[in-house]
């Protein structure tokens, strides 16, 4: 659980550092992944009798879920969306056209994202279609 743990916020910090609150406020973007990055520790997590907890880190493993990452990630990607400037005036924005065969949870939640963010960017209401249908 320790080491699933771990690979989950390894992920989360790297997609979002992808985000482009990084290329405008890069110091305070950084700053939003510190509740992520304090969870991060390098132990094995191996349980031990009699409080199941990473002799590394302390932490029981009861804290370390995954849908913990989630929440925390979801939080800071909106902080990181108010990082963003503000369009002073509403700037000719293309549409945002978007078609991948989805295979994962983590990439639905990354086309989220991104219309979070063309939202953002649009800086006014946004029209959008959602069309899915099974692979063939």
């Amino acid at each position: 659980r320790h080491r699933e743990f771990q690979e989950a916020l390894a992920k989360a910090i790297e997609e979002l550092r992808k985000h482009p609150a990084f290329e405008c406020e890069p110091e305070q973007a950084e700053n939003l992944l510190q509740p992520l990055k304090r969870l991060q520790c390098d132990g094995e997590g191996i349980p031990s009798e009699p409080d199941f907890a990473c002799q590394n880190c302390r932490r029981p493993f009861s804290q370390m879920s995954v849908e913990t990452v989630k929440a925390k990630y979801w939080e800071i990607a909106k902080q990181l969306d108010n990082l963003l400037p503000k369009p002073e005036e509403l700037p000719t924005v293309e549409p945002l056209h978007i078609e991948q065969t989805v295979k994962s949870d983590d990439e639905i939640e990354a086309i989220a994202s991104e219309v979070r963010r063309y939202f953002v960017k649009a800086g006014t209401p946004i029209k959008v279609r959602i069309k899915a249908e099974p692979t063939t």
